[in-house]
């Protein structure tokens, strides 16, 4: 498959990749109200900007936790195109609660 095949399906990619947060965010009793921030980590960021920004904001609806979306030349595994990273705050943020 060549670079530009493996970029087709991405936005469907991202938004699936996003909701995986949900099945972690379940084991921990949080939902995605508690992210406080999201880091993106994307091959082919210039191509997939919009694409990625547009599958979080349907994930997070009128929650905007803080954002960092950062284009990477590879990630872990050779068909992967997307990693996310969530900071989760639970209770008010205090030790203990």
């Amino acid at each position: 498959m060549t670079a530009a095949g493996r970029h087709q399906d991405h936005p469907a990619r991202h938004l699936q990749r996003v909701t995986h947060l949900d099945k972690v965010l379940q084991r921990f009793e949080a939902d995605k109200a508690d992210i406080a921030e999201v880091t993106v980590f994307i091959v082919g960021r210039r191509a997939n900007f919009e694409a990625t920004g547009a599958a979080l904001t349907r994930y997070f609806g009128d929650h905007r936790p803080a954002n960092n979306t950062l284009g990477v030349a590879a990630l872990a595994f050779p068909q992967q195109l997307i990693e996310v990273a969530a900071t989760v705050v639970l209770g008010d943020g205090r030790p203990g609660t």
